[in-house]
Formats: structure tokens, sequence, C-alpha cells
């Protein structure tokens, strides 16, 4: 059986993790760099699933020019394909967020 010690930090980690959702701290991001001399680049992280949204965020100026030509197809377990458009820019990064 559980010891009054151990449910208190078991409630104290729960309540940390409330107050960490509710300050918009959802653990669900990443960065990716689109791979430079091809059209599409695989996205892998363990939060994707076949019916996940998948948010991107421009984090260079050369990501920013592309961000009309990107879009995601084949998403399943743990794994996404970005497609966009074919270039040898190396700098095309972005910040992402899965929900869902």
């Amino acid at each position: 059986m559980e010891t009054p010690e151990g449910l208190r930090e078991y409630v104290r980690i729960i309540a940390q993790v409330t107050r960490n959702l509710l300050d918009g701290k959802i653990y669900s991001t990443g960065s990716v760099t689109l791979t430079a001399n091809a059209a599409s680049t695989t996205l892998s992280d363990r939060r994707i699933g076949p019916n996940s949204v998948i948010v991107f965020m421009p984090t260079t100026s050369t990501s920013a020019a592309g961000l009309t030509a990107l879009y995601v197809t084949g998403r399943g377990s743990s794994t996404a394909t970005i497609n966009h458009a074919n270039n040898a820019q190396t700098d095309r990064t972005y910040g992402y967020a899965v929900l869902g």
C-alpha cells in the first residue's frame, strides 16, 4: 500500500503537471530542418499519429518565405511527411507542435 508521503508526492506531481498545462506548456513541440535538394522531409516524433495536427512556425527568413508551400501528408505512427519546395537551401528550420 502507498505511504502517505508517497501519496503526497504523487499529488504534488499531478498538481505541477496541471499548472504547466494551464500555462501552455504542453510538451508537444520540436524543431525540424527541411532536407535540402529534396521535395519532402520525414518528420519523426513519437507523439505523431494518423489524426495529429502539426503546426509549423518558421524560425529563419528562408523558412518564412517557404511557409506557403509547406504541407503535411502521410501521417502515421510516429512519423509524417512534410512536402516542400525542392531547393538547395539548408536553413529552412521550423519549430512545430503536435496536437492530437
